[in-house]
């Protein structure tokens, strides 16, 4: 809300949203019908609502290969071509978005272990990787990369393991971790702003963007503040209420 509300009063006062679209944009519904604004937020909220059922169905043998096989059918529906049109189509967007939702289901699938600093055992990212080269070679049409993520995410705890005895790496990662959510909304928003002022300009092909750069320049250094101070003031403002 503190995020949203106020870009969309911006585009409100432009004419660029209308009174729907703005209460579509701050509910986080605009993806599903536009296939804009922050996914993320529009995903998670209906991952949420299942997560209990999915925790305790996780809770038995064979999680494993239940949770993999669910992902792995779960993906593979939301490759099925149904319209094209991703910015008109309402089934176009639910596929794009739960194409991504493997990753949380996995994600639940280890929350257990994760909450009682358990050891995972190597064999299952591995077996995920593997994995990966048939089921492309049957539907190279399905996005299957989300099966490098668990390795992926291996390696890197591994590195951050190395960077965190560097304190000034220690305090940026920490500091970027603290406001990563409000980073994610904030840039977004942002950024979309900026890209309707460059275009009501027409500066889009100006020079003076050197590109895309300063652009984006401007987006991680606004952003970050912004995302600071929303970060900042959102914690007061939830330890009052």
């Amino acid at each position: 809300m503190i995020v949203f509300v106020p870009f969309c009063i911006i585009y409100l006062i432009l004419g660029i949203y209308s009174v729907g679209e703005c209460i579509l944009s701050v509910s986080a519904l605009e993806f599903w019908f536009y296939h804009r604004g922050a996914w993320f937020i529009s995903l998670i909220t209906p991952l949420y609502l299942i997560s209990p059922l999915l925790f305790r169905f996780f809770q038995g043998k064979g999680k494993w290969l239940w949770a993999t096989i669910i992902a792995v059918v779960l993906t593979l529906l939301c490759s099925i071509s149904i319209d094209n049109q991703s910015n008109t189509s309402v089934w176009n967007n639910i596929q794009d978005a739960f194409g991504r939702a493997p990753s949380f289901i996995i994600g639940m699938a280890i929350a257990k272990e994760c909450r009682d600093y358990l050891r995972i055992s190597l064999l299952y990212p591995i077996c995920l990787f593997v994995l990966y080269f048939p089921l492309h070679g049957l539907f190279p049409s399905a996005p299957l990369t989300w099966l490098f993520v668990p390795s992926i995410l291996i390696l890197l705890v591994w590195t951050l393991q190395l960077l965190v005895n560097i304190k000034w790496v220690e305090r940026c990662l920490s500091f970027m971790g603290s406001i990563s959510l409000e980073s994610y909304l904030v840039n977004i928003s942002f950024n979309a702003l900026l890209n309707t002022v460059i275009s009501y300009y027409c500066l889009s092909s100006s020079s003076l963007l050197y590109g895309k750069y300063l652009q984006y320049s401007i987006v991680i250094v606004v952003g970050t503040l912004l995302a600071f101070l929303v970060n900042k003031y959102s914690k007061k403002f939830l330890a009052k209420s």
